[in-house]
């Protein structure tokens, strides 16, 4: 916090060293005028204040050539000073209004361990070359900022504030490493791809047909080149309770009011099912078909048959014994479990987690191998409605992110390359209940993760209150965007970013006659109405331990190198009567203000 009269006496010493500069400036304008109007038409005497005691002493004459010299110099004098000040009210009226706030959140200081020469220093000591992802200019000082290779991040940001094209955009393609990037748009795709297809493979999941036939050429809408065993993940019962949390958790929220009996004893079975399923090299329908068929009366083996055999047999007895229930009661705890993989009922999602048989031509993807690689991973599904596909986008992230934490083990600690995890929608459509505790220590594995969400309920609805005051908390960097109104979160980010204190003067007459004191006074850097209204193109970066940052977002047009690849891949990917007019151009909602100097 800062000390109110320090403050007030930096200001009144700026006010002063202004006012003096301003002064000298007119005096030397002055005087070098002058000096010129008498160097030209022959009467300079070497300096003004010479020429001037020669005037008075009458040692020499003022012409009116002279006269006419000093009259355009002065012209000139006050056109340029009339321009510059045009200029200055035209940059200053253009400007972000939170601009002006900048300077009371956070100094040069605090913001050199973000920006690029730190980054850098910080990157080389973890073995890497390039100092972070980016996070945009900020507005004191105007430096690059990244946010370093140790950090988890959140951000907060409503619609249309830029979270795709000055975020996720420029982040993913500034990753060295495997991506993995989810969302419920085709843009962040059409956008990264071809850039991406140049450092490695991109696997693109596409349950709904999002990016259609250019970015999966000759496939039918839900169509796969390639497919991902679900329960190639499934090596233990506790790895297979894991993937029935997943798969829960895309059908129901984390405050939804259920049946605690039969909630509990679905996700046993399910659980159960999917362990014996990959014992036996079994496909994921057969774990469907298991729950669809209570009585066994089907021509498959029993799964209690398969656990015992595999040494699991509590877990088989837990089985039979729900087989045994009461018919009401079985029913009741099996149609929990099959609403939770309804998903298999679908081709077009089934085929993406299960194998065409012997005569399989798709390629298969590995998670481990991913990880070592320089590949990305699209998961695109449609969030709300598609349960199904958020359920497929989430088991195969937590996938990801195990296989991470395995090899990172066997790097000692941490990957050698990054893994980037840009999760935008993470809470439509990447719900992985065990995320929140991932915050507190996959920045030191050498495992980014990167959320986006474009309000506060979004992850409250998804992780529960808790869950999301634990990533809040947790995270290295909390990045607080335009488009957000929500009387609870924004309250605590004013107090966050802290109150501005200033000595306030006040006058008072009596009967000794006037008098005038200093008192020391504060208010909020940034009231809750200003933050609702956020400016397009800023956002305010809160990173653990520091003081508050207002950023410049930058489009990703505004990097040539950026918008090089970017148009490339639109022209390569895009369907054609989507393309925007000129290449490069920017969305008509993104007028991001002007950034101060």
């Amino acid at each position: 916090m800062r000390d109110p009269a320090r403050q007030d006496t930096t200001q009144n010493d700026a006010i002063l060293a202004g006012v003096a500069a301003a002064a000298l400036g007119v005096v030397v304008a002055a005087a070098v005028a002058t000096w010129c109007a008498a160097a030209v038409t022959g009467h300079g005497h070497g300096s003004p204040i010479g020429w001037i005691k020669a005037l008075v002493d009458g040692q020499t004459g003022w012409s009116t050539a002279a006269t006419v010299v000093l009259i355009l110099e002065a012209v000139a004098i006050v056109a340029a000073a009339g321009y510059g000040g045009w200029r200055w009210w035209q940059w200053d009226k253009s400007r972000a209004r939170i601009d002006r706030k900048a300077k009371y959140m956070s100094t040069r200081r605090d913001i050199a361990p973000y920006a690029q020469r730190a980054a850098t220093k910080d990157a080389e000591r973890l073995g890497l070359t390039t100092p972070g992802l980016p996070l945009g200019k900020s507005i004191v000082g105007r430096a690059v900022m990244y946010s370093l290779w140790e950090w988890s991040m959140a951000c907060v940001v409503g619609t249309r504030g830029g979270k795709t094209s000055c975020l996720a955009v420029p982040r993913i393609l500034a990753a060295p490493g495997p991506v993995v990037a989810t969302s419920v748009r085709p843009d962040l795709v059409y956008d990264t791809k071809v850039g991406r297809e140049m450092i490695g493979t991109a696997w693109t999941l596409d349950l709904q047909g999002i990016v259609r036939e250019k970015v999966q050429p000759g496939l039918p809408d839900g169509g796969s080149d390639w497919y991902w065993p679900i329960l190639s993940d499934v090596t233990s019962y506790s790895r297979s309770e894991e993937l029935v949390d997943v798969l829960s958790a895309a059908v129901m929220s984390a405050d939804a009011r259920t049946d605690a009996y039969f909630n509990s004893a679905s996700r046993a079975l399910l659980a159960g099912l999917q362990l014996a399923a990959a014992l036996e090299g079994l496909e994921y329908t057969q774990v469907y078909a298991w729950t669809a068929d209570p009585g066994l009366s089907g021509d498959h083996e029993s799964p209690f048959e398969v656990l015992t055999r595999h040494g699991y047999g509590l877990v088989a007895t837990d089985i039979q014994a729900k087989m045994d229930l009461t018919s009401k009661q079985r029913d009741g705890v099996y149609a929990g479990a099959q609403e939770w993989i309804s998903f298999m009922k679908s081709p077009e999602i089934a085929r993406w987690v299960v194998s065409d048989g012997p005569g399989e031509r798709r390629r298969r993807f590995d998670a481990a191998a991913f990880v070592r690689s320089t590949d990305t991973l699209y998961l695109l599904s449609k969030g709300q409605g598609g349960s199904g596909g958020r359920a497929i986008v989430g088991a195969l992230t937590q996938s990801v992110m195990r296989a991470g934490e395995e090899v990172a083990a066997l790097q000692g600690g941490r990957l050698q390359v990054p893994l980037v995890l840009e999760l935008d929608e993470a809470a439509n459509v990447c719900r992985i209940p065990g995320l929140p505790d991932k915050f507190t220590f996959y920045g030191g594995l050498g495992i980014i993760v990167s959320t986006y969400f474009q309000n506060p309920a979004q992850p409250e609805e998804c992780w529960g209150v808790n869950g999301w005051r634990q990533i809040l908390s947790s995270c290295n960097a909390l990045l607080i965007g335009r488009g957000i109104r929500d009387e609870k979160f924004l309250p605590a980010i004013v107090e966050m970013i802290g109150a501005r204190h200033f000595m306030q003067k006040s006058r008072s007459r009596g009967r000794g006659g006037a008098t005038t004191s200093d008192s020391p006074h504060s208010e909020q850097i940034v009231p809750v109405s200003e933050l609702v209204s956020l400016d397009t193109g800023r956002c305010i970066l809160h990173v653990s331990g520091a003081k508050p940052i207002v950023v410049a977002m930058q489009h990703w047009s505004t990097d040539p190198d950026l918008n090089e690849k970017v148009t490339t891949s639109r022209a390569v990917y895009m369907p054609d009567r989507e393309k925007p007019a000129s290449e490069g151009e920017r969305p008509v909602a993104w007028l991001p203000a002007k950034e101060s100097a």
